[in-house]
């Protein structure tokens, strides 16, 4: 599906919106998304449970499973990024954001560690979306597809992630 023709809701795409908390989800589906790893604001996408990143619910934001009273939807919480203290610049003029460890001690070390680059203090800069909540993304397989949708908008820029490096 290009993007160029998807709306906000997939209305346009499948003849009616949906929401991932509906009871019955759309099963008229005339053709899935391809895979987006770097997702980014109110979106909706409609993947194949056939495709392998969305059955590992991949995404290229550090993600951490987080409570959800519906068994049935997986609700999965961005991290945020871990950044200088300085905001130094390596070598190259690429500003140093590190992805955050997944587990919660892991994190809390990996904040007690230096920049790589300049010796400064290592800080957390959380994920937050619109009016400060954390962004969340939320996946769930109904028949022979995996609905997916963001909860809300991130304040950072992907761009900056892509090339994130990993300190443990």
């Amino acid at each position: 599906m290009s993007e160029l023709a998807m709306t906000e809701d997939n209305s346009f795409l499948i003849g009616r919106p949906w929401d991932i908390n509906d009871i019955n989800l759309p099963q008229d589906i005339k053709q899935t998304d391809v895979f987006r790893e770097w997702t980014d604001s109110y979106i909706k996408l409609i993947y194949s449970c056939n495709d392998k990143n969305a059955q590992r619910h991949l995404s290229g934001w550090a993600m951490k499973n987080t409570n959800n009273h519906n068994s049935r939807i997986l609700k999965k919480s961005c991290l945020g990024v871990v950044v200088c203290s300085n905001d130094c610049t390596a070598a190259g003029g690429r500003k140093m954001h590190l992805r955050p460890a997944i587990c919660d001690k892991a994190r809390q070390k990996q904040q007690k560690k230096e920049c790589p680059n300049c010796n400064a203090p290592l800080s957390l800069l959380c994920c937050k979306g619109n009016s400060g909540y954390p962004v969340t993304n939320f996946w769930r397989q109904e028949g022979p597809y995996i609905f997916f949708q963001v909860g809300s908008e991130t304040q950072e820029h992907a761009g900056d992630f892509i090339h994130a490096q990993f300190i443990t």
